[in-house]
């Protein structure tokens, strides 16, 4: 018996009719992709199968997608994990009873077999781990195959794959190494670890440091928001603020002041952006990853509210 694999072609990865036509022409029990080609996928009105397990990555699972996959496929699954990891490094079984729960955030879950995470205080000079749910710099390690390194970058490669003090030396691994992610995690009581973004999209706003993940978590659990982005930029008086860019799920501006009511109860007046942009769709990457580079400069107007 066995199975089969099928690769598509870019062409048909980035047409969400030709994906929906494939999976059903193939009987595809089985099927890996980001959250923007799920989204095309749901645009196109893909109805799921009940056979079909669906496993998401490459970039965060909102709750809102979540939402919609999760009557479309027999299970749902979040995986997180970089290249140099060997691609998965955690997942988390997506079901209805969570999201019924009306979360915030969708969990990557528990480190996979032989794989350890560590959270580490990224402004420590030496490694040292954050007390228990706290925001830490993820460092991944474990037994599991490590990237030798970067070709040709020995640089860059020494300040990522460095010792790991954490570990102990093995006749099979007499030299442990664990692999900087470049990620912001927080575990959670259950076990499961939360991603926060990048450890390089924080900002700072009135002297508190922001994980612009933890923001875009929150904007992206409305059910008028597809998904959003959210970085710190610098207005006309030089004051460093938060921007908000979203798509909505009518293709429409959203009411600012209802969204930034709802970012409120969750989170502190620091982190609600001053700025929202709609957007008829992010920029993306030729990875199905949104493009922060080709974001439009935030409109520093009382109008900007509204722009699209």
């Amino acid at each position: 018996a066995g199975a089969e694999v099928r690769v598509v072609s870019r062409e048909i990865a980035t047409d969400g009719n030709e994906l929906a036509a494939l999976l059903v022409k193939h009987n595809i029990n089985k099927f890996q992709a980001t959250p923007s080609t799920f989204r095309l996928l749901i645009e196109a009105g893909w109805p799921g199968s009940p056979r079909i397990d669906l496993m998401c990555g490459g970039e965060p699972m909102t709750v809102p997608l979540a939402k919609d996959l999760v009557g479309r496929c027999r299970q749902l699954w979040n995986m997180y994990g970089p290249t140099e990891t060997t691609v998965w490094s955690s997942v988390y079984h997506v079901t209805k009873a969570y999201l019924d729960t009306n979360p915030t955030i969708v969990p990557i879950g528990k480190p996979i077999l032989n794989t350890v995470f560590y959270l580490l205080d990224p402004d420590a000079e030496q490694p040292v781990r954050v007390k228990s749910g706290e925001v830490g710099a993820l460092y991944i390690g474990g037994t599991i195959v490590l990237a030798q390194g970067y070709h040709n970058r020995p640089e860059l490669t020494e300040s990522k794959f460095i010792a790991d003090p954490f570990a102990v030396p093995t006749e099979a691994d007499p030299h442990p190494r664990m692999y900087c992610s470049g990620d912001l995690g927080k575990e959670r009581p259950d076990g499961n670890f939360e991603c926060l973004g990048r450890i390089d999209n924080q900002v700072k706003i009135s002297g508190y440091r922001i994980e612009c993940g933890e923001v875009e978590a929150v904007i992206d659990s409305s059910d008028e928001v597809k998904v959003s982005v959210v970085v710190g930029a610098t207005d006309e008086q030089s004051i460093q603020r938060l921007v908000a860019y979203y798509e909505s799920t009518t293709g429409r501006p959203c009411d600012a002041t209802a969204l930034r009511e709802m970012v409120s109860r969750s989170l502190p007046p620091y982190m609600i952006p001053s700025i929202w942009m709609h957007l008829p769709s992010l920029p993306l990457l030729p990875n199905g990853k949104i493009d922060r580079s080709k974001l439009p400069k935030p409109q520093w107007t009382a109008q900007a509210d509204a722009a699209s």
